[in-house]
């Protein structure tokens, strides 16, 4: 069963990892504070780490 769900997009996967990759979000938590937006986490699908981002540009 394939558990990595870098590569899969509503439930269909579209690539399979061949190794381990480095792919990673950096992001600066003084924003997200001061837009009282919580952090991005692993739990984030694009989908909601979109719409965090939007509310922190919004906010700013």
């Amino acid at each position: 069963m394939l558990t990595d769900y870098t590569f899969t997009l509503r439930g269909n996967v579209y690539g399979l990892p061949k190794d381990f990759n480095t792919l990673a979000v950096q992001f600066n938590r003084d924003l997200f504070d001061e837009a009282k937006v919580p952090y991005p986490n692993q739990t984030d699908t694009w989908d909601t780490f979109k719409d965090k981002l939007k509310r922190v540009q919004t906010a700013l």
